[in-house]
């Protein structure tokens, strides 16, 4: 029994020796707020970017999460609390400099996939942490070879049709945000 337990100690200590953790921070933000005609039919957005290292290009991606601390202590928020935050892979290229709404951005579908998304739901308080399970989206670039365009974020309300994210929302995304990979 004692050997057996030697060996099962043993196992699981070269198993976790195999598995590699790295962090990476965002390299692009965007706010992409709608027009004022579209304002109270479209929901701000926030583009995010980050550019994968080269050591897990050919790796196993274990878990991937991208991790958002935010505080909402300043902002005065109406009604209901929850706040769902979801998240859908970019189609195309685009830099923070020439995001806008009039790009095909402001419709649903134009330039995010709209057939799968990560969800993160929230208590609106003085700070929550975001914790969204992206594996999928970062198997798909190292393992798959999809390109990587990054995710864009689209905040709901259960109580309203719509929600826009304030200024300074993305400043906290931008100086705060990052991905954590595992990978063997």
């Amino acid at each position: 029994m004692r050997v057996l337990n030697i060996l099962l100690i043993l196992a699981l200590g070269v198993t976790s020796v195999f598995a590699e953790e790295i962090t990476v921070n965002l390299d692009r933000v965007a706010l992409i707020l709608p027009d004022q005609e579209d304002y109270l039919e479209y929901s701000s957005r926030i583009a995010i970017h980050f550019t994968l290292p080269d050591e897990i290009n050919s790796k196993e991606i274990i878990y991937a999460e991208l991790y958002i601390p935010l505080n909402f202590g300043e902002f005065e928020t109406v009604g209901d609390s929850i706040l769902e935050i979801e998240a859908f892979d970019i189609t195309t290229d685009w830099a923070e400099e020439n995001t806008d709404w009039d790009s095909p951005w402001s419709d649903p579908g134009g330039d995010i996939d709209t057939l799968f998304s990560y969800t993160y739901s929230i208590m609106i308080g003085q700070s929550e942490d975001v914790y969204m399970d992206i594996t999928r989206f970062v198997r798909n670039v190292v393992e798959e070879d999809q390109d990587n365009y990054g995710l864009m974020l689209i905040p709901f309300k259960y109580d309203q049709s719509v929600f826009h994210i304030y200024e300074g929302v993305d400043t906290q995304i931008r100086n705060s945000a990052e991905v954590r990979l595992t990978y063997k």
